[in-house]
This record gives C-alpha cells, sequence and structure tokens, in this order.
C-alpha cells in the first residue's frame, strides 16, 4: 500500500515539473491565445523579439502588431488598440474567463482581419497587440497600472516613426480605451482619439461590486482611473476626442463614460460623445463602430453601421 502511494506521489511530481516547465518566448506561438497564456506571462529578451515578424521592443516587453494596408509615410497614422476579451477581478488582480473567439484565433486570423478591414475602409491601419495579449509578451493584469500604458506609448512612438508619419488617430475600445485615455495625457500629436464603450472612472466602474468606498479605495490604489487623471490631458486646440456608449448597459460603462466626459468638457477640451443602443437583441461591434468613427472623426449613424 504505502509502495503505491509513493509510486502515485513520484508521478504527481513529474507531472508538475512537466506542466511547470519554463516556456521559451515566441511572438507567432499558438498558445499566445491561451486562457493560461492570460495569466501566467512569459517574458522575453530584445534579441529574441527582434527575430519575431511585426514586433516592437518597448519597455523590455515584446508588443506584436498587425499591419494593414500600405503604411509607409503615411501622413496620420491610424492605430486600434487590441483590448482584452476576458473578465477582471480587481480584488484577485486575475482573470477569471475569457471568450471563446480569443481562444480560437490564430497570427493568421488576426492579420487576415486587419488586411480585410483596410481594404473596407480604403485606409492603412495597425492592430497593436498590449503586454500579455496576442503574442505580445508581459504581464496583461497590469494593465490598469501606468507601466502598463506607458509601455504602449513608448511602442506607438516607434511604429510612428518606422511608417515615418506626423500624426496620430488612437482607437480603443473596452479595456484599450483606458490606454487611449492614458495616451491624452502623454501625447501632443493625436489628432482623433476615438473610445468605445470604456469603463473611465472606477469608481463609477465598481461600485456596484464593491459597496464600501474604503474597499475601493484600497484596491484602487496606485492604478491608473481616467477620470482623475484629466488634468494631465495636453492641451491642443485641432485634436478631437469622441466618447461612443451604450446608455442601457448593465455594466456601469456608461455611468464612468459620462463622469469621463463632463469633466474633459469642462477643462476646456473638444470632445464628443454618440450614445448606441443595441436592436433586436444584437451586439453592438463596438470595433467597427469605433474604427467607422476615426476615419473622419465624426460619430458614425445607426444606418453606417448596419451597412458595416
Amino acid at each position: 500500500m504505502q509502495k503505491t502511494i509513493l509510486t502515485l506521489l513520484l508521478a504527481l511530481m513529474l507531472t508538475a515539473c512537466q506542466t511547470t516547465k519554463k516556456i521559451s518566448y515566441d511572438a507567432s506561438r499558438t498558445d499566445a491565445y491561451s486562457f493560461h497564456r492570460l495569466n501566467n506571462p512569459v517574458q522575453t529578451t530584445e534579441q529574441k523579439c527582434s527575430k519575431s515578424p511585426n514586433t516592437v521592443w518597448a519597455n523590455s516587453r515584446c508588443l506584436k502588431f498587425f499591419p494593414g494596408g500600405k503604411l509607409e509615410n503615411v501622413s496620420n497614422l491610424n492605430i486600434f488598440i487590441l483590448p482584452h476579451v476576458a473578465k477582471y477581478n480587481l480584488k484577485r488582480k486575475f482573470f477569471t474567463s475569457i471568450s471563446a473567439s480569443y481562444v480560437n484565433n490564430t497570427d493568421e486570423k488576426m492579420q487576415t482581419a486587419v488586411q480585410e478591414i483596410s481594404k473596407k475602409i480604403n485606409t492603412p491601419i495597425i492592430y497593436l497587440a498590449p503586454a500579455g495579449i496576442y503574442g505580445s509578451s508581459g504581464k496583461a493584469t497590469d494593465f490598469l497600472r501606468h507601466s502598463y500604458s506607458d509601455t504602449i506609448n513608448i511602442a506607438i512612438t516607434r511604429l510612428k516613426e518606422k511608417y515615418n508619419a506626423k500624426r496620430l488617430t488612437l482607437i480603443g475600445v473596452n479595456s484599450s480605451g483606458l490606454q487611449v485615455s492614458y495616451l491624452l495625457t502623454k501625447r501632443d500629436d493625436i489628432s482623433c482619439a476615438t473610445i468605445g464603450q470604456s469603463r473611465l472612472s472606477l469608481k463609477e466602474s465598481f461600485r456596484n461590486a464593491y459597496t464600501r468606498p474604503f474597499e475601493l479605495n484600497k484596491l484602487a490604489s496606485g492604478l491608473y482611473d481616467p477620470v482623475n487623471a484629466v488634468q494631465n490631458i495636453k492641451e491642443d486646440e485641432n485634436r478631437k476626442i469622441i466618447l461612443l456608449a451604450d446608455h442601457k448597459s448593465s455594466n456601469s460603462t456608461y455611468e464612468s463614460q459620462k463622469a469621463y466626459f463632463d469633466k474633459v468638457k469642462n477643462a476646456g477640451h473638444n470632445i464628443q460623445s454618440k450614445l448606441y443602443s443595441a436592436q433586436d437583441g444584437r451586439h453592438l461591434n463596438w470595433i467597427s463602430i469605433a474604427i467607422m468613427t476615426a476615419l473622419t472623426c465624426t460619430p458614425v449613424n445607426d444606418k453606417e453601421i448596419l451597412n458595416f
């Protein structure tokens, strides 16, 4: 009996050693889209990063990007920052679930998607993957931290230099809308910033989940909160900020965006908002809405959404 137990324990130890084996970094690995990779990041070196196609080294992280259309020497570079497609637990600092569409994704599918969207809008565009998702190295769970957005800022500067662009159009939906709001506080070369269905106030976003203010304040300590950074937005009379939201949303997104909108408007910045509502039980495609809006930096109407 004791021998049998010892044998089983040895087998379990060997299995554990195998499952925790260090994974060598490769931006094109198929496990880059796994749920395990989302909460268990990999690190890499600048040398390894340079050997992977369509990557940029920023802040000791290797960020992947997907180019669509002819990007060389564009005067205004369109960049869509890819959002997380998972639910995040603020208290545990952990992603608790993930979209099936993300797990079933591949680099080839992403590249095809950006090329198709570029042809459809007849405009070159880049899909940029933040740390920890879509093949980029680093911790996805740090997406609320300043350093996470600083990495994106550095990567965007490198891309701007790579394609010899002068100005930027930045697009973000859901979690990546936070990064766009952060970049507004760091850059003075943004022509248009389009943010769709994003939580732009931690207090408003999590007030239902954390009813005790001191608990939320403790959890949010040290994290980036867009509504509290409005005073740092760069002055630029040639820039427009567009907020897009579903006012019937049940996840406090609208309330958080309204709080952000009011504060930005009162600070004297050029900001507009547009409300949408899903019809006949259909889900709104915020990526399509945000990209279409960014083309002219003017909110699109409901008919244009349906025809996209």
